[in-house]
């Protein structure tokens, strides 16, 4: 007997009907570029399978290859301003043409003014910053200053 797999904690929807879709609403173009996706990134077994390909993104709205918009009520970085906001993109080109990187091995009045308005606004005596590279990053560093200040696992 062929049972289905069992459930995930996301969709995992691979069923015919789902193929049936995907199928009837994506072009041959689209199609394609799914089709290349699958066979060079790993797609983890609980996360969705790529339904679309983005062309555009500006402010709420996406746009997909096929001229088909939709407003991004999930944001991933993008939930405060929406995507390609002009102010933000004139700070990060004046910041990008200036100074790019530094190193924490030196600092800059940028890097300090940041770190400034991040412990004015932390509350108690939380007052050091230490910024990480991604949020799973920044969590398991907490993880391990948690597990050093307390000596728990």
């Amino acid at each position: 007997m062929n049972l289905p797999p069992p459930p995930a904690e996301s969709d995992v929807n691979v069923s015919p009907g789902r193929q049936g879709w995907a199928a009837s609403h994506t072009s041959r173009p689209l199609q394609e570029l799914l089709q290349r996706d699958a066979q060079f990134f790993l797609h983890q077994s609980a996360s969705t399978p790529c339904l679309s390909a983005l062309k555009s993104a500006s402010g709420i709205w996406l746009e997909d290859i096929q001229g088909r918009r939709w407003m991004d009520f999930h944001g991933n970085s993008a939930h405060n301003l929406g995507y390609g906001h002009p102010k933000l993109i004139a700070a990060l080109q004046a910041q990008l043409a200036d100074l790019p990187f530094v190193p924490r091995r030196y600092t800059c009045e940028p890097a300090v003014e940041l770190a400034e308005t991040l412990a004015a606004l932390a509350p108690g005596d939380l007052s050091k910053i230490l910024l990480a590279p991604s949020g799973s990053d920044a969590i398991e560093m907490a993880l391990a200053y948690a597990r050093a200040a307390t000596g728990a696992f």
